[in-house]
């Protein structure tokens, strides 16, 4: 189904007229943070491209001749594209929108404001994180990293999330994975990015969890399905809590069962999964998840203390998931501890390792 050329013009309108002025009210503790009006004239020309997501480019700009910015620009929908997909996106990069002007927080990338371009496209402006991903840095092994890296990344993404779960109302980032993490050239900061699948708790509402958007409410009566449905519409497969991708009440601790998965990626510099069940297929990698309750391999000697926050993070119950902020004070005090990072730093073979099974 084609999109007319008076449909995007609608959609536009919604960012050109509204400011974002909708959804402001129920936030108490976040509060507007950035200025809206920055002058598109002072950002030069792209320098590169960044990245290219389902509905966006981040490419990489100056502004004012002299400080390097990161510009997100939604894109222009083609003539062959889905009205449900171009709905589905303009919602998702308008909610990023409303959250992105809140946050403030030194593990999230900072918004420094919103212009618009010649043509009328609405441009997010973020500083620039010249370190780009986790991704390759971890899973290429584009750059190396130590244990006291890898443990401080970890502390710092945790206490992101501990701001975003403790703000009045909560906000769950539903999908943190190494991709959705940024981090400075000389490797010593990383930060929370890409909020477009964000939640935004109901106004009151902290205690009792959250009903699953209708994206995510479906019933899988095939690991095929599970794996194609769990990808395409909250978060990446192996991230993903099982109730969440089992289309169960959630709230969240979703984040937190998401955040044991990326940190024992960190630790053992690979993705989960990929040497545990070599020859699986995606879909059948994840029946093992979120029905059979197998996770990652824990090497022996990782400390006791990192081990516990592993096993009780990724349970299927969320009820033993510790809060973002019990895992910043646990990998605080590991990071300190150099007799603890250098057991750490040993390289472990996958025999001397067990297989978790809740």
């Amino acid at each position: 189904m084609s999109v007319e050329p008076s449909t995007w013009a609608k959609y536009r309108s919604i960012f050109l007229g509204v400011k974002f002025a909708a959804g402001s009210e129920i936030f108490k503790t976040l509060r507007d943070r950035v200025h809206e009006d920055l002058d598109y004239g002072k950002l030069s020309p792209p320098i590169q491209i960044l990245g290219r997501g389902a509905f966006g480019t981040v490419s990489l700009h100056e502004y004012e001749g002299e400080c390097k910015v990161a510009v997100k620009e939604l894109v222009e929908p083609t003539g062959d594209t889905n009205k449900e997909t171009l709905d589905y996106n303009i919602e998702s990069f308008q909610s990023e929108l409303k959250l992105l002007k809140k946050l403030s927080h030194k593990n999230i990338v900072r918004t420094l404001g919103f212009t618009y371009n010649k043509e009328g496209k609405l441009l997010i402006v973020q500083e620039a994180m010249l370190g780009g991903t986790l991704k390759p840095i971890v899973t290429g092994r584009s750059r190396i990293y130590g244990a006291e890296e890898g443990i401080t990344w970890g502390f710092q993404i945790s206490r992101a999330l501990s701001y975003l779960h403790e703000s009045n109302p909560p906000v769950c980032h539903r999908d943190l994975k190494l991709d959705n993490v940024l981090v400075t050239y000389d490797l010593k900061t990383v930060k929370l990015c890409d909020f477009g699948l964000a939640k935004i708790f109901a106004k009151g509402d902290r205690s009792k969890n959250c009903v699953c958007d209708e994206e995510a409410k479906i019933i899988r009566k095939t690991s095929r399905t599970l794996k194609r449905q769990v990808t395409q519409n909250v978060g990446s497969g192996r991230y993903v809590a099982p109730e969440n991708a089992l289309g169960k009440n959630y709230d969240q601790r979703t984040d937190i069962f998401s955040f044991s998965i990326l940190l024992w990626e960190i630790l053992s510099h690979k993705a989960a999964y990929s040497q545990q069940f070599p020859y699986y297929a995606a879909h059948d990698i994840l029946d093992l998840v979120y029905f059979h309750d197998v996770r990652p391999l824990i090497p022996v000697v990782w400390p006791e203390e990192l081990r516990n926050i592993l096993t009780r993070s990724w349970s299927r119950n969320p009820d033993q998931r510790p809060s973002g902020g019990e895992i910043s004070d646990t990998l605080d005090k590991i990071r300190v501890n150099e007799a603890v990072l250098r057991k750490l730093q040993n390289r472990t073979r996958l025999e001397e390792s067990c297989c978790t099974v809740m």
